[in-house]
């Protein structure tokens, strides 16, 4: 079957009929056009696809959008293969760099606007329709091994995009093997964040939310399944103990600076005489809420006994709190979240030094501890 068979948005390369034969021999090693009417072959398909993708670029210049300027940059790297295509080098940078722009720009998001949508979606079927041709030089192995390759060694902050690898997965582009040993690695128990989050959103997406469907889930990918698995054991553990160890709801606060503190946060956020902080226009109804949910949970459990032994479980446990919130969902979301939790933590500290100029000598020690209890915790949690 062919992996791609038409690039909305540019006119296809090569027919239908070519593409069967194409896939039909993809068992033949990377082989370099020798001779003269194979580079004239290659060197037609670059052209005719550089050529639809300037008619398109002029047609609709979107020049801010990620997705217009990775379509450009893709062109470019399609240029230097025309005019070069027994380079070999040249054609494992633009594999290398063609993955690594749909990972930075390929974005599908219905609050988008229509263009920036139309934009992503063209880098898409243009990559698409790059690592149609380069089937006619590679195996679909030695295609999806480099490209595997290329997912593993991108930088950190354009690797965890989900619709981007979902694309790699559903055209057999990506070596699920590699991929989830390197994902189950990354993930690091659960300390990174990022890798974590990506996991379980890869797992719904690829699984359709359907349980029916983790048998499929986890023979593909066993060693994140068994790290999420794991993770989701462990929270379940964690949260027994604590129940039990507090006796109630609340949380059992190791320190006498505890209920004082938390005490703070709370009239810092909503008692009287406090001007509430300056919302933003847009913030999402409820914010401020779950923020101060979040930031109080966060200082009862950073000082029970269980998170000194353990912070990175006492982090992750958070960590899926702020997603269940979420407070995760995005740049804007996470922006708005550190903001929100830095002022009310100044609140606190500044309402507990007007309490510290008004003290006795004897106590001023004992307010700026409590102090260092609210903004030592929102430290850990921003570490």
């Amino acid at each position: 079957m062919c992996i791609y068979s038409r690039i909305c948005g540019f006119k296809p390369t090569i027919s239908d009929e070519a593409s069967a034969t194409m896939m039909e021999t993809v068992s033949r090693a990377m082989t370099l056009p020798e001779t003269a009417k194979e580079v004239e072959q290659l060197t037609q398909q670059l052209n005719s696809i550089i050529k639809e993708v300037d008619i398109t670029m002029q047609a609709q210049p979107n020049p801010t959008n990620k997705a217009f300027q990775g379509v450009g940059a893709i062109r470019d790297l399609l240029s230097q293969l025309a005019s070069n295509p027994r380079d070999s080098m040249t054609v494992v940078n633009l594999i290398t760099r063609s993955v690594e722009h749909l990972l930075h720009a390929y974005h599908v998001d219905s609050t988008s606007k229509a263009l920036d949508v139309e934009w992503a979606r063209r880098l898409r079927d243009l990559f698409l329709g790059v690592c149609r041709v380069l089937l006619t030089q590679f195996t679909l192995v030695d295609l999806s091994r480099r490209i595997t390759g290329s997912i593993v060694n991108v930088r950190m902050d354009y690797k965890w995009n989900v619709e981007a690898i979902e694309v790699l997965l559903k055209h057999q582009l990506v070596q699920t093997q590699v991929f989830d040993q390197h994902l189950a690695h990354v993930m690091d128990g659960g300390s990174n964040m990022e890798a974590t989050l990506f996991a379980q959103r890869f797992f719904r997406l690829i699984g359709f939310n359907d349980a029916a469907r983790m048998p499929v889930i986890k023979e593909a990918f066993p060693a994140t399944y068994e790290q999420l698995l794991k993770m989701q054991q462990m929270q379940a553990i964690l949260r027994q103990q604590q129940a039990a160890a507090a006796g109630s709801a609340e949380p059992n606060l190791d320190s006498p600076l505890g209920p004082p503190a938390m005490d703070a946060l709370v009239a810092a956020t909503a008692g009287p005489g406090v001007p509430p902080a300056v919302q933003p226009a847009a913030e999402e109804p409820g914010m401020s809420d779950k923020v101060e949910i979040i930031l109080r949970e966060w200082i009862g459990l950073c000082y029970t006994p269980m998170a000194q032994r353990n912070p990175k479980e006492a982090l992750f446990q958070m960590i899926v709190m702020m997603h269940d919130h979420g407070v995760l969902s995005g740049d804007e979301k996470i922006s708005q979240f550190i903001r929100m939790c830095t002022e009310m933590c100044v609140d606190v500290a500044l309402r507990l030094l007007k309490t510290d100029a008004t003290a006795p000598v004897s106590q001023s020690n004992i307010v700026r501890q409590r102090c260092y209890y609210t903004l030592d915790a929102f430290v850990k949690l921003m570490a």
